[in-house]
């Protein structure tokens, strides 16, 4: 199912690729920022949570949070049990990972097997190895995402935290700049709706003084 489904997004980023080399301007900006939305996954509130939905939501989680290097992080959820293997650079990082796949939906439990290398690199080889990630995570990083990303991948991750648990937060974003709006069950789960909101990449500034607290 993994295989099929990454040939699909392939196809599709491929057709798009053929669409907007042929589109004017400014109708290819608005295409990319429709397709980069059209990407995004299923929420959880479109369905049940399956292993393998429950592990592309902590991949993605993973993937687009501006405060984690999940770059050599593997996990696998299998009858609600997500197991986490691979390297993190800090015992901080190694929590941090397990923080979010403890927080998702479908997961009953965590078994973080993540190593933690913090040594420096003792050899020119390493340190060039070293450089060389921290700047294609920093290029990462630094990429610009459009706002209909933006609000697609910030809801796709609200849906599945178990923190905010509603499906019912609209947002929005301009220029980087997201605002949230709808009811949440207490000033706890709004501050968290915050917080996954400011550690999203390309956000820029985040406000939820529309979210109201019942």
């Amino acid at each position: 199912m993994i295989h099929s489904r990454t040939r699909r997004f392939g196809a599709l980023r491929l057709l798009t690729i053929l669409a907007l080399a042929f589109m004017p301007a400014a109708t290819a900006m608005g295409a990319a920022a429709a397709a980069s939305a059209m990407a995004m996954p299923q929420g959880r509130c479109d369905g049940v949570v399956s292993d393998s939905a429950a592990t592309s939501a902590i991949q993605s989680r993973l993937d687009w949070s501006s405060a984690i290097d999940a770059s050599d992080v593997r996990l696998v959820t299998r009858g609600g049990v997500t197991e986490i293997r691979g390297l993190v650079r800090s015992e901080a990082q190694r929590l941090l990972v397990g923080d979010v796949a403890r927080d998702t939906y479908g997961v009953e439990r965590v078994n973080n097997q993540l190593d933690v290398n913090d040594w420096a690199p003792v050899t020119d080889t390493a340190r060039e190895i070293v450089v060389t990630r921290d700047a294609e995570r920093a290029r990462d990083h630094g990429k610009l995402r459009s706002d209909a990303w933006i609000a697609a991948a910030l809801t796709y991750t609200l849906s599945f935290s178990r923190a905010i648990d509603t499906c019912q937060i609209a947002v929005e974003s301009a220029d980087g700049r997201v605002s949230l709006r709808g009811t949440i069950a207490s000033a706890a789960a709004r501050d968290s709706a915050l917080a996954l909101a400011k550690d999203t990449l390309g956000v820029q500034s985040a406000s939820a003084a529309e979210l109201v607290a019942k």
